[in-house]
């Protein structure tokens, strides 16, 4: 059974998104085309009125965006309307939660985060008239439908990098728990702009494959993976929303280890951009206390990664192959250095070597054929590479060792193929050539069911358009744990 914690007060988080053509004096009957969506949207009203929250943060895209402040609006009443849309009759005026914007002000500065309202002269300089935007009038439109009794506190995701943005969240977090108020979050967010024909910005293969990772994401409980997006998989889907969506995830624990549930209430993509409306819970065990159980992952799981008696090692390999990768990793990891590696005879090989931290991956290098005279060396050196030198991870720190498991694959020899047909993502992986570029995948990659979507993301890794002339190689591997 999953209860709320009690010594949280900030435990649920809804993503909405915030196209004005869903409300119904915009759309003018064109909403009925976003059925679910809307559908979705009013639940997410309902469920807001029946935890009854004392404060809703409400972080908007459209808000006045800063790649180094955090922008928050301020004012006793927060008000604005969907008058440029043609909706003047949708006009809200929200008590704002002073106090809490001014505490969100203090945690920012000492925190080392610009952020807050600018000076009434810096805002005219900058033409910002502090009313409220439809990324935060069209979820407003909802919530307020079915619950009012609410202060309100809206700001703006930024353009920081995922990292800081979670922090941000994690200061939302500690400022409602410091003032004791009950609150939620809602993170205004549409998805890629780029999905279908149908979209008025046209369409890309991203566009449709960024959606599937963050629905996929929310439909298996899994939101963590959502921090994980690769940058230019974002830039390319043309999405509106995602930072809104990762300080949210700050703001409930999800990658500082925070048990959460989630649900997807509702995706769809009715005029070729992705409207996505899903739930966000931190959630305990019964009968565990959230501050023991966030002190335990503040120590690396309750005990030091220096001590002599309590010091665990990483997760448990069988094969020799993985075995090795995890010695090397755990050397360089805590002392810096590389061991000694015997060779066993195997032949040279290409291999991956890939590390997962609590079932998501932390780093992943490897090479396509052999650059080394032994199997053994190769595994030691690419080892090294997937614990420091991955580009999308920091290096692995030491009081991560506990909750990292490692993997091998080992290449067979790659053949050309000329037919899809040929190809089969569970069984082959697949290098895909354009040029100078290469791309490649391994097989049996959880979320990659189908050829296309495999040679989609191979693309991408290489920096290739998969519309282009391509030349497409299958391998199998042997992999190992």
């Amino acid at each position: 059974m999953k209860v709320f914690p009690e010594s949280s007060s900030l435990t649920v988080g809804y993503i909405m998104p915030h196209p004005p053509v869903v409300v119904p004096s915009v759309g003018k009957g064109r909403e009925l085309q976003a059925s679910a969506t809307i559908d979705a949207c009013r639940a997410v009203g309902r469920r807001i009125a029946e935890f009854a929250p004392e404060t809703i943060v409400l972080i908007s895209p459209h808000a006045p965006l800063f790649s180094d402040y955090v922008f928050v609006y301020d004012a006793p009443s927060l008000q604005g309307s969907l008058a440029r849309f043609g909706a003047s009759s949708v006009t809200y005026g929200v008590a704002e939660d002073e106090a809490f914007v001014a505490e969100l002000g203090r945690a920012f500065a000492a925190e080392g985060i610009t952020g807050g309202t600018p000076s009434p002269r810096d805002l005219e300089r900058l033409g910002i008239d502090c009313e409220l935007d439809h990324g935060a009038l069209v979820p407003l439109y909802f919530i307020l439908s079915e619950y009012a009794k609410f202060r309100l506190v809206c700001l703006s995701p930024s353009d920081f990098d995922v990292s800081t943005t979670m922090r941000v969240g994690s200061i939302i977090a500690r400022v409602a728990r410091g003032l004791g108020r009950r609150a939620c979050v809602v993170a205004s967010a549409d998805l890629s702009h780029k999905v279908t024909a149908e979209s008025p910005y046209g369409m890309v293969p991203e566009g449709a494959l960024f959606d599937h990772e963050v629905a996929e994401a929310l439909r298996q409980g899994r939101p963590d993976r959502i921090l994980r997006v690769d940058p230019p998989l974002r830039t390319a889907a043309a999405e509106c929303g995602y930072t809104s969506i990762v300080m949210m995830l700050g703001s409930l624990g999800v990658g500082d280890g925070a048990p959460v549930s989630t649900e997807l209430l509702s995706y769809e993509a009715p005029f070729g951009i992705g409207y996505c409306v899903a739930r966000v819970e931190r959630t305990v065990e019964e009968g565990a206390a959230l501050g023991d159980r966030d002190s335990d992952l503040a120590a690396g799981d309750g005990f030091s990664a220096d001590s002599p008696v309590k010091r665990r090692a990483m997760t448990p390999t069988v094969s020799w192959q993985a075995t090795l990768a995890s010695e090397v990793i755990e050397s360089v990891v805590r002392s810096g250095k590389i061991p000694p590696v015997t060779p066993r005879g195997e032949r040279p090989a290409g291999c991956f070597v890939s590390i997962k931290k609590n079932g998501d991956l932390r780093g992943c290098i490897g090479t396509v054929a052999a650059t080394t005279a032994s199997l053994e060396e190769e595994i030691a050196r690419n080892a090294v590479a997937a614990c420091t030198e991955d580009p999308r991870f920091p290096p692995v720190a030491t009081d991560e060792l506990p909750s990292l498991s490692v993997s091998v694959d080992v290449l067979g020899p790659s053949e050309p193929v000329s037919e899809f047909a040929d190809l089969d993502p569970k069984k082959y992986g697949v290098i895909v050539t354009s040029g100078f570029r290469r791309g490649l995948l391994l097989p049996d990659l959880e979320g990659v069911d189908t050829v296309e979507a495999q040679i989609g993301i191979a693309c991408r890794k290489g920096g290739i358009d998969p519309k282009g002339k391509i030349s497409v190689e299958r391998f199998t591997v042997d992999r190992f744990r």
